[in-house]
C-alpha cells in the first residue's frame, strides 16, 4: 500500500505571509488543526499546527492579525512521498514524533498529507509487508507518539 492511495488531496494551505488570523479562520472552517505552509508555486516550507498558534498567542500579548504564519510555522517539516510505502510513513511519524506528514513530490511541491488517523483505519491483522500496514506497526507509532506526550504532559503537572 503506498502513501498515495490513503492521502488527503482536498488540503486547506496557506502561505508564509498570510495572518494567523486568517489560518485560525481556516483551521475552523475545515475542521482541521494542520495546515501545510507553500510557497506560490506550491513548495511545502512549513507547517502550522494548533498547537503552533495556541503557544505563540499564548506567548506574546498581541493580536493574531499581527502575527504571520512565517512567525510561528514549524519549518523544514517532515514529509514524505506518494509512492513511498505506507508502513515507512507510519514509521517516519513515530520516529520523528509527528501524527501529520505532507506529501510531496519529487521537487517538493504539495500533492497531499497523510495522519495517523489514515493508517489506523487501513490497519490490518496480518503480518506487516510492502502493501500492508499491520496493527502492530501502527501501535508501536502511536505508543511513541504517546510517550512522547506523556512525557510533556508530566513535566508540567510536576512545575510548582
Amino acid at each position: 500500500m503506498r502513501v498515495y492511495t490513503l492521502m488527503s488531496t482536498d488540503l486547506a494551505t496557506v502561505r508564509p505571509e498570510t495572518d494567523l488570523r486568517i489560518a485560525i479562520d481556516e483551521m475552523r472552517s475545515h475542521d482541521c488543526g494542520f495546515l501545510p505552509v507553500v510557497e506560490g508555486n506550491g513548495r511545502v516550507v512549513g507547517v502550522l499546527t494548533d498547537r503552533d498558534v495556541a503557544l505563540a498567542l499564548g506567548a506574546d500579548d498581541v493580536r493574531p492579525s499581527e502575527r504571520s504564519v512565517a512567525e510561528v510555522m514549524t519549518r523544514a517539516p517532515h514529509t514524505c512521498r506518494g509512492d513511498e510505502p505506507a508502513h515507512q510513513a507510519l514509521r517516519r511519524m513515530g520516529d520523528d514524533r509527528v501524527r501529520r506528514l505532507p506529501v510531496v513530490n519529487e521537487t517538493g511541491r504539495l500533492t497531499g498529507a497523510i495522519s495517523i488517523d489514515d493508517l489506523v483505519l487501513v490497519a490490518q491483522n496480518v503480518r506487516a509487508g510492502i502493501d500492508r500496514v499491520s496493527f502492530e506497526q501502527v501501535m508501536e507509532a502511536v505508543k511513541v507518539l504517546a510517550e512522547h506526550s506523556s512525557k510533556r504532559t508530566r513535566l508540567v503537572a510536576r512545575r510548582p
